[in-house]
């Protein structure tokens, strides 16, 4: 089983250690170097000072999740959350859910709901070793499904409710004594409309650009490759049945 190594200041050469978003940048043998840029929130500065630093809609949108009445949860990953989870990607065409996080101890699972009807979903990593927490899967529902009554369009209420849950998480971490906010990634290609709409989005926060580095071994790294390539190859070839 391949371990995870989070936010690392000294990796190592390791055959079946990967190191995910290490602040070290340097050359290791027999492991493949990949820059990984993500946005950050300082959570260490006050309420306010966070706030502010969002964009003008991004404030009015968090003020009305509160005005709404939204509800916010934090607590530990439950089989019902990795159920939330992997329906919205699967939805999207984004892969699945991976369910190793549901049992691990620093997995942190934060919910966005008004009146019992839950509207958005973020799962973390916040190891104890780092004062950080990291976004790693954000799931919304389906504005159609949605049957709260709110004096906003279900679509908008998705909306409000996903800047509130991360508002709020925020708020949360920075009250167990975390102070860096990890959005879990950024694009720097933004040739891609959704990419862009998602820093958009993210950038709407404020925060700060930081590059930092995955380190995986070569034979896990090779192996990986290949299987992109194949199944890159095998949804073109659906693709191309499906047009004759």
């Amino acid at each position: 089983m391949l371990k995870k190594i989070w936010f690392d200041h000294k990796p190592k050469t390791a055959v079946a250690t990967r190191y995910i978003q290490s602040t070290a940048n340097q050359d290791l043998a027999w492991m493949a170097k990949q820059p990984f840029h993500t946005l950050t929130v300082d959570i260490l500065q006050t309420q306010e000072n966070i706030l502010s630093q969002c964009t003008p809609n991004c404030r009015n949108e968090i003020r009305k999740g509160s005005k709404i009445g939204l509800d916010f949860y934090a607590g530990p990953a439950k089989q019902a959350d990795g159920d939330f989870i992997h329906h919205f990607l699967s939805t999207k065409k984004l892969g699945g859910f991976n369910r190793k996080y549901l049992g691990d101890q620093h997995v942190v699972i934060c919910i966005a709901s008004l009146h019992g009807v839950r509207l958005a979903t973020h799962l973390y990593v916040a190891p104890s070793h780092t004062s950080r927490a990291r976004l790693v899967y954000s799931a919304v529902a389906d504005p159609v499904c949605i049957t709260t009554q709110a004096e906003v369009s279900p679509q908008r209420l998705i909306g409000i409710a996903n800047r509130f849950l991360h508002f709020s998480a925020m708020l949360h971490f920075k009250a167990r004594g975390l102070t860096v906010y990890d959005f879990g990634g950024i694009g720097l290609d933004e040739s891609d409309p959704k990419i862009k709409g998602i820093n958009e989005f993210k950038r709407s926060f404020g925060g700060s650009l930081i590059t930092e580095y995955n380190y995986t071994p070569l034979w896990v790294y090779g192996s990986e490759r290949i299987l992109q390539r194949l199944l890159g190859c095998l949804r073109q070839c659906r693709q191309d049945t499906s047009t004759h």
